[in-house]
């Protein structure tokens, strides 16, 4: 069965619906082969993927050996970052924007957690800075935000105290960045440290900075070193971060 766009112009019940028939046919006996412009719609129903462009071909096999961003760039140029659905556990697509051969110089060390990074993370990507993280659990969005988009960070098991090691390599990482920015984080004994790290930074940008002590559970600790903090320029919210990191490294 050869397929030609099968799910052009189709409402998204009736692409599956297609696809679901055509993996049906497949089931009884049938091979089909179809060409498919929409990336995670292919993932999701074919067991092969072959992936052209300018008439050769840059990848053939599984849809997670084909679909990687670096294939991606290379057939449409353009970055993009590669996750797994939870549910169907096919893979998904969100492109960044276009390829950029030469990333900005300048490096953002984002000091975040429990889903208070994630969007910040990337928002810098899209932006064109390089971007490296503090220290994250396992199981934490932050995490599997920075693991997609490839982002250096350190990690620490899940909801433990942050090592001699582990502090030793954030320091590193906040020393090697032009700017640090302090995310929304809940601060406790455990990610203390995290604060500390920051004391290092060449400069740095707190986002939400009047709202610490509500999110302070250190018994006085955070309030402590917080205070010893040294902000260039402090944030209300994270989408305007990228515009003071901007600024910042400009001027």
């Amino acid at each position: 069965l050869l397929l030609d766009e099968p799910t052009a112009n189709l409402d998204i019940q009736h692409q599956v619906r297609v696809l679901q028939i055509v993996r049906e046919l497949v089931g009884a006996g049938m091979a089909a082969v179809a060409a498919i412009h929409d990336l995670p719609l292919a993932a999701r129903f074919c067991d092969r993927l072959v992936l052209l462009s300018r008439g050769r071909v840059v990848s053939e096999g599984p849809p997670d050996a084909v679909l990687t961003p670096a294939n991606i760039e290379a057939a449409f140029g353009v970055e993009s970052v590669v996750t797994r659905d939870p549910l169907t556990g096919s893979l998904n697509l969100t492109v960044v924007g276009p390829a950029q051969r030469g990333r900005a110089r300048e490096t953002v060390h984002v000091v975040c957690g429990g889903g208070t990074g994630a969007r910040l993370l990337y928002l810098l990507y899209e932006a064109g800075y390089g971007v490296t993280a503090g220290t994250l659990g396992s199981g934490d969005t932050d995490r599997a935000a920075a693991e997609a988009l490839e982002v250096e960070f350190v990690p620490v098991p899940a909801f433990g105290a942050i090592g001699d090691d582990a502090h030793a390599r954030h320091v590193e990482l906040v020393r090697a960045a032009d700017i640090a920015v302090l995310c929304p984080v809940p601060v406790g004994e455990g990610n203390l440290r995290n604060l500390e790290a920051l004391r290092e930074a060449r400069s740095l940008l707190i986002v939400a900075a009047d709202s610490f002590h509500e999110r302070d559970f250190s018994g006085g600790g955070g309030a402590r070193v917080f205070a010893s903090l040294r902000a260039d320029v402090t944030c209300p919210d994270i989408e305007g971060v990228p515009g003071a990191v901007a600024d910042v490294t400009n001027a």
